[in-house]
């Protein structure tokens, strides 16, 4: 009997396992693109000299 809870144990540890691998590759696709927007964002803000936040300055100080 103990072998049995056990090794339903580890095929639920296993199946867990194997739908976080599922989820990881499937949102690793979205990794670049989230990237490179947020460098789009970062750019116009640089571009324009908005600051990041209150006292956070981009680019040189005067």
């Amino acid at each position: 009997m103990p072998r049995r809870v056990l090794f339903v144990l580890v095929v639920s540890l296993l199946n867990l396992l194997t739908w976080l691998g599922t989820l990881l590759s499937r949102l690793a696709v979205y990794v670049l693109p989230f990237i490179v927007s947020w460098l789009a964002v970062l750019g116009l803000f640089y571009a324009f000299d908005l600051p990041l936040g209150p006292g956070a300055g981009i680019g040189q100080a005067p």
